[in-house]
């Protein structure tokens, strides 16, 4: 007998949407058919059971910043956002960059996180020699950025960073050697230093000049540099957080050529530029930045046309007074909250007849599920684990900071500006319930490590 049957939703799975019912034992799915027998059941009532959205690119913060975040807040954000697995970044402090605080961030969300959690672990030129002990201790990926480390974070980013072409080639044969994905902020500061040095000292310091001052020469040029290391290495390599049509053209070239090369982006760049986000100011301040309208178009075509592999929400949580305490758009910090938004942008893109919810599914869960090597994820599939969101369309409403779950709720205000065509009704991780309505309802979650190939 089932434990649980979820009853009358239209169900998205490899094969298209069904009308089925969902039947669930011992964690996963057991029975997908027309009727199942259980002895508890779930009434979708007609709305869409989809895979769990597998969030690729989370900042919790946590430690030293759990003011900002910790596991607790964050994952009850990313259930209540329909996302059941997050993929957290290693930047905190003590950074993931060392066995020992990769081992303390499992330690910290065990027994505090309500959904299933992975870890990312630092790979850069000064930690070049504990990547294969990170793999060891169960990293799904490394993260490593294209720069120096910044000005008075010097300690969150110890083993994050390869400034040169030599390092970044170093970490990424370090990162082919475990078979682990190397995930890349790929941003060259050769192009962005002498704007930002030019802008910053005007009187300039809106959104606009801030996308001057990191034009979308600067990624495509790193993406540049990014695949011809990838080509060298053998580097299973994802660029985080595409901002641009051209370096979605520039990854989708590569890996005609055999390039092992992924691109992951962000609703916030199809779905904001520095125009309609003007009114937000600093708190719309992120890296890369909000595009022109224009550019955000053609980002978003690209979308649509299947150029991006995977979306992650890129949320990276501040305070409110942490994101005005510099005074203007040269001096804030960057990143916003995004994990409870990131499933509901794109099931807009649904209702706009832009996606469709097979589209999304891929984007958001069979994708990261495949590049991430999470075999037990990723689809609505007889034997994975039983990891659904049940999305009901409901016309119309907005969300209010004072409804949102992160810490951060209260520097999210952009989010205000959206209105969302769906609901997340009910989130389950591994055949139970963990959010209902936006209500908590356990804690489930667990630490979870890559498939081994």
């Amino acid at each position: 007998m089932n434990d649980l049957c979820i009853r009358g939703g239209a169900v998205v799975t490899p094969e298209g949407l069904l009308k089925a019912d969902i039947g669930i034992r011992e964690e996963a799915v057991w029975e997908i058919s027309p009727r199942v027998e259980a002895m508890n059941y779930l009434d979708a009532g007609g709305a869409i059971v989809l895979p769990g959205m597998i969030d690729t690119h989370v900042h919790i913060r946590g430690g030293a910043f759990s003011h900002r975040e910790d596991f607790s807040s964050g994952t009850f954000a990313a259930a209540c956002g329909g996302v059941t697995t997050i993929l957290e970044m290693p930047v905190a402090k003590p950074p993931a960059s060392t066995v020992e605080a990769f081992k303390a961030r499992r330690r910290e969300l065990e027994g505090a996180s309500c959904v299933d959690v992975a870890l990312y672990g630092g790979a850069g030129a000064d930690n070049l020699s504990v990547m294969a002990d990170l793999a060891k201790a169960g990293a799904v990926a490394f993260k490593t950025f294209m720069m120096a480390p910044p000005k008075g974070r010097e300690e969150e980013f110890f083993g994050l960073c390869a400034e040169d072409d030599d390092s970044l080639r170093r970490v990424m044969k370090a990162a082919a050697g475990t078979s682990l994905p190397l995930a890349v902020h790929a941003e060259d500061n050769s192009v962005i230093a002498p704007l930002v040095r030019e802008l910053s000292g005007s009187e300039l310091a809106d959104l606009a000049s801030w996308e001057r001052s990191r034009p979308a020469e600067a990624e495509t040029a790193a993406v540049r540099r990014v695949i011809a290391a990838a080509g060298e290495t053998g580097c299973r390599t994802i660029i985080c957080h595409t901002s641009t049509r051209e370096a979605l053209e520039m990854i989708r070239d590569a890996r005609r050529d055999g390039v092992d090369i992924y691109a992951e982006s962000c609703p916030q760049y199809v779905m904001l530029d520095y125009e309609n986000a003007a009114p937000c100011g600093v708190f719309a301040r992120i890296k890369p930045p909000l595009r022109s309208p224009e550019a955000k178009e053609r980002l978003l075509e690209g979308l649509c046309s299947s150029m991006v592999d995977f979306i992650g929400s890129d949320h990276a949580p501040y305070r409110k007074e942490e994101k005005e305490r510099g005074g203007n758009i040269w001096r804030t910090v960057d990143g916003m909250p995004g994990l409870e938004f990131s499933l509901l942008l794109m099931a807009n893109l649904v209702t706009e007849g832009k996606l469709t919810y097979e589209h999304l599914a891929r984007i958001t869960s069979g994708s990261p599920a495949e590049v991430f090597r999470l075999s037990q994820k990723g689809a609505v599939k007889v034997g994975l684990d039983a990891d659904l969101t049940i999305l009901e369309p409901v016309g119309s409403w907005s969300m209010k900071t004072t409804d949102m779950k992160t810490k951060s709720s209260d520097s999210a205000s952009i989010f205000e500006r959206f209105s969302f065509s769906h609901r997340i009704a009910h989130t389950l991780s591994r055949g139970r319930i963990v959010t209902q309505r936006g209500e908590r309802e356990g804690y489930q979650g667990r630490f979870i490590k890559p498939a081994v190939v």
